[in-house]
Parts: C-alpha cells; sequence; structure tokens
C-alpha cells in the first residue's frame, strides 16, 4: 500500500481552517465526507495505471491563533507509480487549499437564475394574424395583398 503523510499550519482557527479545507476538497470535486475533526475524500475509480487515492485532512490547534493540517493520503498499489500518484494527490490538495488561504475568505455561491436562450422559430409553417405565412422565421406568403 502506497502512503504519504503531509503536515502544515494554517495562521487560521481550527474552524475557519475547517470550512476552508471542505471548500478546497469540494472545489476539486471531490466527494468529501465531514469526520468533525476534519474530512475524508477519495478520487472515483477510472481506468488506468493507478488505483484511487483515499485522503483524510486532520485539523488540530496549532501555534497560538493557527491549525495544524495534516494530509493523510493511501491508495492500494505498490511501487513508484503509485507512490508518486499518492504524493501528487497530497500536493493538489495543499496547494489548493493555500491558494484558498492566499486569496481570503469567499462568500457562499448563491444560485443566481440563469438567463433563458430566445426562442427558435418553429420549423414548421405556421399562420401568423391570419394574413401571412411564416416557415423558420422567414415570410413564405402574405394574403393580405
Amino acid at each position: 500500500m502506497s502512503r504519504h503523510e503531509d503536515n502544515f499550519q494554517l495562521s487560521l482557527p481550527p474552524e475557519e481552517a475547517k470550512n476552508l479545507c471542505g471548500q478546497a476538497i469540494t472545489s476539486l470535486g471531490w466527494p468529501i465526507v465531514d469526520l468533525g475533526y476534519g474530512w475524508s475524500t477519495s478520487e472515483s475509480f477510472n481506468l488506468g495505471f493507478t488505483w484511487p487515492v483515499s485522503m483524510q485532512v486532520v485539523i488540530n490547534y496549532g501555534d497560538a491563533g493557527m491549525s495544524r493540517l495534516t494530509i493523510k493520503a493511501s491508495n492500494f498499489g505498490f511501487g513508484p507509480i503509485q507512490s508518486s500518484h499518492v504524493k501528487g494527490k497530497v500536493r493538489t490538495l495543499r496547494q489548493r487549499i493555500e491558494q484558498m488561504f492566499q486569496q481570503g475568505p469567499q462568500p457562499p455561491a448563491q444560485s443566481q437564475p440563469q438567463p433563458q436562450p430566445p426562442a427558435q422559430p418553429s420549423s414548421q409553417a405556421r399562420q401568423s394574424k391570419g394574413e401571412e405565412i411564416f416557415r423558420d422565421g422567414v415570410l413564405l406568403e402574405d394574403k393580405g395583398q
């Protein structure tokens, strides 16, 4: 089994660090499970050379006003390919957490209504005002003249 662990600190209280980590994991498109003291996530299986990586992010109190984050990751396989895959996923998550920390707090996403595309004219011939016949928005015949 390939394993990798990374520890680092953020200058945030643990509650805020936990929220930030959850947002970072979600932004990467990985499923997320709340463990109370941190998060658990894993890749979905994709046919290829590597096995999916399972990760846990544990948040503890660090130095004054800081949080200590520990990212633990593992997968089923052995060898350099599996090992570098696990390390790469840990590195990706850590970089995303640090990037989001540098950007500052993000407001929660609000669902805004999407603009509706303009209605397309019907492909069938239709009569309008009892005088004009249109097909695909083009006047075919004007019976008023």
